[in-house]
């Protein structure tokens, strides 16, 4: 039987930041990388965070998680994403910030040969089938 495929997720990670100080790391495509990674799965993420403290934290954990971080990008110029978390009678809202590290994600040239592609963000590359919102998948 052949090794399974390794899943290729593609978009955002980032810093829901909360009122109180607090923050959480998350963002949908690497939340899914987080939870293939804890089924046992070796899941390859492809993002981009900015040469700051936040970016160096996520790296951190991703390391601490044992997730593959060849995949993330480091922006010199933009800050690692994060999202401004307001409550409102116990809602959360989001603000989505504008011009985050994870806006400037760069295509693969080649991914990985036994990977899976999945995505639940835009893509830059401009392929019909990476483009949607909706969870993408296309075996490599």
């Amino acid at each position: 039987m052949p090794p399974p495929e390794r899943p290729l997720l593609f978009g955002e990670v980032l810093h829901d930041c909360f009122p109180d100080g607090s923050r959480v790391l998350g963002g949908a495509p690497f939340n899914v990388a987080w939870h293939l990674r804890a089924l046992g799965l070796d899941p390859y993420l492809v993002s981009r965070v900015g040469n700051d403290a936040a970016g160096r934290a996520v790296l951190a954990a991703m390391q601490g998680w044992a997730l593959d971080v060849a995949g993330v990008q480091i922006d010199p110029e933009r800050p690692t994403g994060q999202v401004a978390v307001r409550l409102d009678d116990g809602d959360p809202h989001f603000e989505i910030l504008a011009d985050q590290s994870y806006d400037r994600i760069a295509c693969l040239a080649e991914p990985h040969p036994t990977s899976a592609f999945c995505t639940t963000a835009p893509s830059p590359c401009g392929t019909p089938s990476r483009g949607r919102r909706s969870a993408t998948c296309a075996n490599r």
